[in-house]
This record gives structure tokens, sequence and C-alpha cells, in this order.
């Protein structure tokens, strides 16, 4: 009787550090003290869709173009005027190729959860501001901005070449999906990507961005 209460407890003990752990994680800031807040010159925008997060930022500002790293334009697209670009980091298959309900959704889900898998960023082009969806911006000092750039920059995967992978695009929602570095699994997913961004423009997240809630959780919308 003893060893089967003795077994109990630490069953109940290892589900609760199970339960409290990943909470803890969440509510926890990286940073103890308040970023001093600046201009919104250079500013550093999070959205959230769902579960996921993305960063978005303007395609050029003073000290940085998107022009000069990325073709912004399709093939049969005639010349744009993308003011901002969104850049999400998640698991290859389910990034490029959507699962729907009524074929794979669930068996994906838990080979992205639970298995290594390949990753993929995808960077969605916008002529203005998104309105329809959560989003919180901060501004940051113009060296922070392009510590920010570098990360965003050093997550895409080269060829030999030292070319950006172009794995497909989707006309209809803007999107092109490249090769990027690093594996997708459960401890580090699509928000800990979003985190690492910002974190390099010191700017406050979680002690581990689980959910696209925990991050717009730590943000002061000031921009």
């Amino acid at each position: 009787m003893k060893i089967f209460k003795r077994k109990r407890r630490y069953l109940l003990g290892t589900l609760l550090l199970i339960l409290i752990l990943p909470l803890l994680g969440a509510i926890l800031p990286r940073r103890w003290y308040a970023t001093v807040q600046q201009s919104c010159t250079y500013r550093v925008c999070v959205v959230r869709s769902g579960y996921h997060s993305r960063i978005l930022v303007p395609t050029q500002t003073q000290n940085f173009d998107w022009h000069d790293y990325l073709n912004l334009y399709d093939a049969n697209e005639t010349a744009s005027t993308y003011t901002y670009l969104g850049f999400g980091w998640g698991e290859r298959e389910w990034y490029v190729s959507p699962p729907t309900p009524d074929n794979r959704e669930f068996r994906d889900a838990l080979r992205a959860l639970f298995l290594l898998n390949a990753s993929a960023l995808k960077v969605q082009r916008y002529t203005e501001f998104p309105q329809h969806y959560e989003t919180k911006c901060v501004g940051v000092t113009p060296e922070n901005y392009l510590n920010l750039m570098e990360f965003i920059q050093n997550s895409f995967q080269r060829n030999s070449q030292g070319e950006k992978i172009k794995l497909a695009s989707d006309a209809q929602s803007k999107s092109t999906f490249y090769e990027a570095k690093g594996i997708y699994f459960l401890l580090n997913n699509s928000n800990n990507w979003t985190a690492k961004g910002l974190e390099s423009a010191e700017i406050n997240t979680p002690v581990w961005a689980s959910h696209a809630i925990t991050i717009m959780f730590h943000l002061v919308d000031t921009c």
C-alpha cells in the first residue's frame, strides 16, 4: 500500500510539473526590466494568426531594403508596391501544403509535433498594413532593427552558390516559401522562431513561446 501511495504521489507530481512548467515559461519574461521606448521610425510588428505568429516589417526603411535581398514579384505579376513583408517559420510540409480536415490533418499534426522535421520560411507580401489580424508593434533602435534583419536573413537555407532556395509560391496570398535553417518539433516551433527574432532586437518575449498568445501577452503595443 505504501509503495502504491508513493507511486501515485510521484505520478501526480510529474503531471503537475508537465502542466506548470509550460505555464511558467509562458508567463515569465526573458527580460525583467522595461525596454526603453524608441520612436516608431523603426518599428517591428508581430501578427497572430490562430496558433501561429509571424514578424511583420516594412519592405524598406532608411537603413534596410528587402528589394536588395529578395525577388518580391512573381513572373506573371505586374510591378506592385509592397509596403510590408510578413516572415514566418514553420514545418515545411505543413507550411507549404497545409492539410485539410478531410485528409491528413491529425496525422500531420502528430508528425510535426513529435518528429524532427524540415522547416520553411514563408514571406508574405502586403500592399498596405494588414488590418484583419491581431497585431502589436513596438519601436526599436536602428541597430536592433538591423539585428532582426540579420536574424531573418540567417534563417534562410542557401545552396552552394549562396542563393536562397525557393520551394513554392501562392499567388492568392501573395506568399513565397523558401527552405529554412533549423529543425521543427514540439520544443522548437514557429513561435519559438518569432521569439528568437524579437529577442535579437531586444524586444521582450516569454521564456518559452509555446503559442502565439504567449508572445502577444508580453508585447506592449506602442506604435
